[in-house]
């Protein structure tokens, strides 16, 4: 027994398939938030003014990372990063505190009066870094050998990525907010879902769903791909959560759409839709292969003889600029046909 198509419970599945996404997607920003706990903990709560003994016991980086220190001297290290170019992108000074030396990478090049008050974040040194300069540094200086703390700070404008995050996060939160709201009114109203409200613009709803629903049900018809072409609608459903359909009536334009990609100017393949205007300035854009996509127009024209098919740059500014009278030589034509009795015989109108 076939099941009875019903554009309710599409209606239904799809208003329920935005709830679930919304729900996804808040889960994951608050995972995301969960992972980055300790980043925001510091991003509230910091700069922590941490005691130069506490540093200088530390062996390794605490919850604490966003932190102002003042250490008891300070001096150049002697080294810096530099960029293509020749451009100073930072600094390198050694703080002292108490018998234990922090590293601090600052952004550009140091003054003459090198501060012993830094703000910034502590990371881990790597071991690059501990090779290239450290290592160095502990060979020509004896003395510092053992005195360098397993971690450095780095001065940075520590807050600019959570405020990004934050931003980021919060217009998708606002989003999936935007998302539940809708998902209780279209299950309050399920008219206000865009599948009816497509659907509205053909008819009295009363009498239009229950045509395309005995149609899709009972009505033996062609199916290419997951478009039916039943007696007198075109219907585009994955019989799950989407759905867009159109009388053939109401089809004024048809046409073929070939698209050419290119990767660094060499083409790479094409991609070929249908696309289908209808009077009330809607379409059903349809995807497939060539083979696919020929098919189907050549299946819709018998149901459709009256519309125009084909493609040009003329008719495309009538469409966007005339459309008015377009449609009324689409209707005029139709009216031909039904008076003379020869639509399913008539021969396509030509794009000019």
């Amino acid at each position: 027994m076939q099941n009875q198509f019903s554009v309710a419970e599409i209606v239904k599945k799809a208003n329920r398939r935005l709830l679930l996404l919304c729900l996804f997607v808040i889960v994951v920003v608050i995972a995301i938030g969960a992972f980055f706990s300790n980043y925001l903990y510091n991003f509230v709560s910091g700069p922590f003014e941490l005691p130069a003994a506490e540093v200088a016991a530390m062996r390794e980086i605490g919850d604490q990372r966003y932190v102002t220190i003042k250490g008891d001297y300070s001096d150049d290290l002697g080294y810096e990063l530099v960029e293509d170019g020749g451009k100073v992108k930072a600094s390198y000074a050694v703080l002292l505190l108490g018998d234990r030396l922090l590293i601090v990478e600052t952004p550009g090049v140091l003054g003459e009066n090198i501060p012993t008050t830094y703000t910034g974040e502590l990371i881990p040194i790597s071991d690059e870094f501990r090779d290239q300069v450290i290592t160095e540094v502990e060979r020509s200086t004896p003395n510092a050998r053992g005195l360098f703390l397993p971690f450095m700070m780095k001065e940075h404008n520590y807050r600019t990525n959570g405020f990004i995050g934050l931003a980021i996060g919060g217009v998708i939160l606002l989003l999936c907010m935007g998302g539940l709201f809708l998902f209780i009114q279209r299950g309050a109203d399920p008219t206000r879902h865009p599948i009816m409200k497509n659907l509205a613009v053909f008819g009295d709803m009363s009498r239009t769903v229950p045509h395309l629903e005995h149609e899709m049900s009972y009505s033996a018809h062609e199916t290419i791909k997951d478009v039916h072409l039943t007696k007198t609608w075109l219907v585009k459903t994955n019989g799950k959560t989407h759905l867009t359909a159109a009388p053939y009536r109401d089809l004024i334009w048809i046409y073929k759409k070939v698209t050419q990609h290119r990767t660094n100017g060499i083409n790479t393949g094409k991609t070929y839709t249908v696309e289908l205007h209808n009077r009330h300035g809607k379409s059903i854009v349809i995807s497939g292969k060539e083979n696919v996509i020929d098919n189907l127009i050549e299946a819709i024209y018998p149901h459709a003889p009256w519309s125009i098919y084909g493609f040009n740059t003329n008719l495309q500014q009538a469409w966007n600029k005339d459309r008015a009278n377009l449609i009324a030589a689409v209707d005029e034509r139709r009216e031909q046909l039904r008076t003379a009795g020869t639509t399913s015989q008539a021969e396509p109108q030509p794009a000019t």
